[in-house]
């Protein structure tokens, strides 16, 4: 059902770009550096904890609160379809029950991503949809186990883009590997997924936004 689902969207933009059309001009305006904000909330995520009852390590799950920021480019081949990527800056918390010999847990992790982005609209005003990626480096502090490594992640969503200046981004994620659990396969159970919303703003994008508008100034005259 997920795959079937996913198919439709991308069908379903594919046929929105012919519609509305794909010309390089419209979709520049689009282009550029832009910094992203935002947090995330993972129902119920493993970690590899010491027990306080048996002295033996277990697996617990519990609720992941996250945030970050992220820093990138994109670029719009045409005005549908783009690719961006981007350096993201997450942090985390976990708070467990009794019993465990960690309280909570913290993490901070830094690395690189990536989408690729369809939209459905003008080059001011779109929904979308997009699907990427990303890959860090964690570092979890757990009491006396902290753990290190990479920590790998997908995601997807829906974009709402009100103007070339701002997005609003919501979707699912899915952390595959991190360092304090074991590798959860990408058809894992939907506990193991989280959501997360973005507030995504373009930086100054002067120069090929005065571009796009002396090439419209002179195809009106």
């Amino acid at each position: 059902m997920r795959y079937v689902c996913v198919t439709s969207l991308v069908s379903l933009c594919l046929c929105g770009s012919a519609l509305f059309g794909s010309d390089e001009v419209s979709g520049s305006i689009k282009n550029g550096a832009f910094f992203a904000i935002g947090g995330s909330y993972t129902p119920q995520i493993p970690y590899n904890v010491l027990s306080l009852v048996d002295s033996q390590t277990q697996i617990t799950r519990t609720a992941l609160y996250g945030g970050g920021i992220k820093y990138g480019a994109k670029h719009y081949f045409g005005n549908a379809l783009g690719l961006r990527l981007y350096v993201p800056l997450q942090a985390g918390y976990s708070r467990f029950d009794a019993g465990y010999s960690s309280k909570n847990a913290t993490f901070a992790a830094l690395g690189m991503g990536g989408d690729i982005l369809f939209d459905i609209g003008s080059s001011r005003k779109s929904i979308g949809i997009f699907a990427g990626g990303e890959v860090s480096y964690a570092y979890y502090w757990l009491g006396g186990s902290n753990a290190k490594g990479m920590q790998t992640e997908v995601h997807t969503g829906v974009s709402l883009n009100f103007n070339p200046h701002f997005t609003l981004q919501m979707g699912i994620k899915h952390y595959i590997d991190r360092p304090s659990q074991a590798r959860l396969a990408l058809g894992s159970s939907w506990r193991d997924y989280g959501a997360f919303v973005d507030f995504v703003f373009s930086l100054d994008n002067s120069d090929i936004s005065r571009s796009y508008a002396l090439r419209e100034e002179a195809r009106q005259k």
